[in-house]
């Protein structure tokens, strides 16, 4: 049983930095489609004010 207890750990220990590059790339990922879909909502929102102010005879 200590035989499999330190192969586990040992095991953890040497995966650390894969999983810590694993939560920052994926921290990155989530921020940079937070900005991708505040884009894609701004625009809608400007496109909206833009022309509510520019009423024409249609």
């Amino acid at each position: 049983m200590r035989f499999l207890e330190r192969l586990f750990e040992g095991f953890l220990w040497r995966s650390r930095l894969m999983v810590l590059f694993a939560v920052v790339f994926s921290l990155v990922a989530a921020f940079g489609m937070f900005i991708v879909a505040s884009v894609e909502i701004y625009e809608p929102i400007r496109h909206m004010f833009e022309s509510s102010f520019h009423l024409t005879a249609e």
